[in-house]
Order: structure tokens, then sequence, then C-alpha cells
């Protein structure tokens, strides 16, 4: 399991893959593709992400399972929406390290952040007490 405690550490751990000769994955997304996925989720949480549940859903969410939700690993198979837009398309490794390191690189120097669109609005300050 891996926890992170700042940008620059996610960054050394993306460098390292960057040098593996093999990158072993435990589902069913390649590496590239599961690169591009935190990075696409990085960008969309400076940019705004698509669509939005209804506030009701989202105070429940927020109220009963942000801790959760933060703080325990994806159950396998779990399935987003189609509407949240975030495909397994066909990404190389590379591909995906490059989009990451774009991501991180934004993620420093750009200091606005979308709400979550299912747990709202995550400050760090939020963040700091989930962890």
């Amino acid at each position: 399991m891996l926890k992170f405690e700042s940008l620059d550490a996610i960054a050394r751990e993306v460098e390292m893959l960057a040098r593996a000769r093999e990158i072993r994955t435990l589902g069913n997304w390649s590496a590239g593709q599961n690169l591009a996925h935190v990075a696409l989720t990085m960008t969309r949480s400076l940019d705004g992400f698509p669509g939005n549940l209804p506030w009701v859903v989202r105070a429940m969410m927020g109220l009963l399972m942000k801790g959760y939700v933060l703080n325990k690993p994806m159950v396998p198979g779990f399935k987003a929406p189609k509407r949240a837009g975030l495909s397994a398309e066909a990404v190389s490794t590379e591909e995906g390290l490059a989009r990451m390191r774009g991501a991180l690189a934004r993620m420093k120097v750009e200091p606005q952040r979308a709400p979550s669109p299912m747990l709202g609005k995550l400050s760090v300050a939020v963040l700091e007490t989930l962890s």
C-alpha cells in the first residue's frame, strides 16, 4: 500500500517507475492506463470534473464515506459510472508517465482546486485530518 505525504513523494515514485524494467499491475489495467487515470484525476482536480452528483448525494457521501473513500484501497473490480469519463483506453507506459509528469507539474504551481463530484471540496486541512 502506498501513502504519499507530498507531490514530491509522488514524483519520486513516478520516476522510479520510469526506471523500472517491468511494471506488474494487480488489476486489469496496464501501468500506462493506471498512470493516465491518476493524471486525469489530478488534472480534473485543477480544471473541474464533468457532471456532478445531486447535492444530497454529495452531502451524504461527505458525511458517511469521505474517510473511508480516501483512506481505504479501492475494491477490485470497481467500475466508475460511464458519465465519469474514466475510460480504460489503451495507453503506453511512456504516455502514462508523461501525463503524470505533466499533471504533477501543474499541481505544484497552480493553486486552484475543483471540488470532487462525489466528495465536494477537499481542502489540504481536510485531507491531512483523514490521513
